[in-house]
């Protein structure tokens, strides 16, 4: 039991450790492709799909649960 809990402890540390935050300005498109970017940069060529396949169940999982959180707040139909 306390070993699992030093193992999600050690865990969380690690996720931490990889966060970054920026901020691009509404209309910043420059800033807003560069991070697009240098996000897909960080995942390997050939983990994209299973990554991309990931983040589909985990929004289908907040959809069908109702949640309130902000899930597509960044998405844009192109104009």
């Amino acid at each position: 039991m306390v070993g699992d809990r030093d193992e999600a402890a050690e865990a969380r540390r690690r996720a931490r450790q990889a966060c970054e935050v920026r901020i691009v300005r509404p209309g910043d498109t420059e800033a807003e492709a560069d991070a697009s970017a240098l996000d897909w940069a960080r995942i390997p060529l050939d983990e994209r799909a299973e990554f991309v396949w990931q983040l589909s169940v985990e929004l289908g999982r907040l959809a069908a649960q109702g949640s309130t959180a902000d899930v597509g707040r960044h998405w844009r139909p192109r104009q």
